[in-house]
Order: structure tokens, then C-alpha cells, then sequence
């Protein structure tokens, strides 16, 4: 399994617990590290946001050997992860220290748009 430091959930300093929405991207960031390394073989890929979203979507995606076949609870649990942490794994801007970056949903949805229009 994928194990990120970024992504270790943190309790809230007043009363030590773990907010659902941080919660909710730390098991998104799980789902994530198990996608790829199940389709793909590898821990993470530039393409692993894109190709996750999309696979969530229903989209067709290609893994390492051959289509990628998510099931419907599986869609449903990732984009309902997605809605309460409000937002999506994405790599960091920072090419010269990699790590990951959370994005808000809206963002994250601009540049799926965008890249669409590539």
C-alpha cells in the first residue's frame, strides 16, 4: 500500500480529533496510491490524477495491461471521498522537490476542463 506523508491525517489542535473532510483525503490519497499500484504498477504517475478522475467517472482508461474496470461502489466512493475533502490529489508545482498537493475540487475541475480542450 501507498503511504504518503502528506497525507497522514492530523488531528485538530483544539479537541484532537480527525475533521471528516481530512479524513476524507487521507482515504482518498489511499485509493489513489491502491489505483495506481493496482493499474498501473507503479506508487504514482503525472498522469495518476487524470487517470484516477477519469476512471471515477466511468471514462475508459487504460492501466498498464489493458482497461481499467472500476466498479459502480468503487465510483461512488472516491467521488463521495472527492466531495467531503473537497478536493483532488494532484502532483506539486515543485519539480525539484516532488510530493503531492491537495487542490480544491473547483480547481482541480478547471484543469481537467482544460486539459480536455488539449
Amino acid at each position: 500500500m501507498l503511504y504518503i506523508r502528506d497525507i497522514v491525517p492530523e488531528p485538530d489542535p483544539v479537541d484532537g480529533l480527525i475533521s471528516r473532510s481530512c479524513m476524507a483525503r487521507y482515504l482518498l490519497g489511499l485509493q489513489a496510491g491502491d489505483f495506481s499500484e493496482t493499474y498501473h504498477f507503479v506508487s504514482w504517475t503525472k498522469e495518476l490524477p487524470f487517470d484516477f478522475w477519469d476512471a471515477a467517472q466511468g471514462e475508459e482508461v487504460e492501466g498498464a495491461f489493458g482497461p481499467v474496470n472500476l466498479s459502480e461502489e468503487e465510483k461512488k466512493l472516491i467521488l463521495e471521498l472527492a466531495s467531503v475533502a473537497g478536493g483532488w490529489w494532484v502532483d506539486s508545482p515543485n519539480h525539484s522537490n516532488p510530493s503531492l498537493s491537495f487542490l480544491p475540487l473547483e480547481e482541480w475541475q478547471a484543469r481537467v476542463r482544460a486539459r480536455c480542450r488539449s
